[in-house]
């Protein structure tokens, strides 16, 4: 069986062509010529010489998959940019815990040097330990959100790349280019 759009061979059991995503009905099959004739003479957005029509339009079959696919992928990008700036703000909470807690330590060690010597300097180290500790692993929670985010954009961009019924400036559009 061939696409009477295309004149790409495929399966017999296809609902779509998959290679320019014409929706196929039950008197799409091109008979193939020996010489090719019928894919040498195709003229793009008609079918090939001799064969009928799909029986549904095969614009608005393609334009309704087309808009559903874009929204399909419009929703993933959305979520994608949610985690990616989730991950952002996480990252820079974690930096700011950092910074009040080595504040917060500073701030008491100076008064527990001006009353008791050097015994002040021990808060100090582990007020900068504890900020490291704490706000480290608050950096890296974000970071790993983040990264979680721009795999899903990877992999959608990959889907977008891929799909039979996006055309490149649906591809373009889908991926906000």
């Amino acid at each position: 069986m061939f696409c009477p759009r295309c004149g790409r061979p495929i399966a017999e059991n296809a609902e779509v062509c998959f290679q320019c995503g014409t929706a196929l009905g039950q008197d799409t099959e091109v008979p193939p010529s020996r010489s090719g004739s019928a894919i040498r003479n195709f003229e793009p957005g008609g079918t090939a010489p001799g064969t009928a029509r799909a029986k549904n339009s095969i614009a608005d079959t393609h334009s309704g998959r087309r808009s559903a696919a874009l929204e399909r992928y419009r929703n993933g990008y959305r979520v994608a940019g949610f985690y990616c700036g989730l991950g952002y703000v996480v990252r820079l909470v974690g930096v700011v815990i950092g910074i009040i807690i080595v504040l917060l330590g500073l701030t008491s060690s100076g008064d527990m040097m001006r009353q008791f010597g050097s015994a002040g300097s021990g808060i100090a180290i582990g007020a900068l330990i504890s900020a490291i500790i704490v706000g480290g692993i608050i950096f890296v929670i974000g970071v790993i959100i983040s990264g979680f985010g721009e795999r899903l954009k990877a992999e959608l961009d990959c889907a977008v790349h891929t799909s039979p019924f996006l055309d490149f400036d649906g591809k373009a559009e889908a991926m906000s280019l």
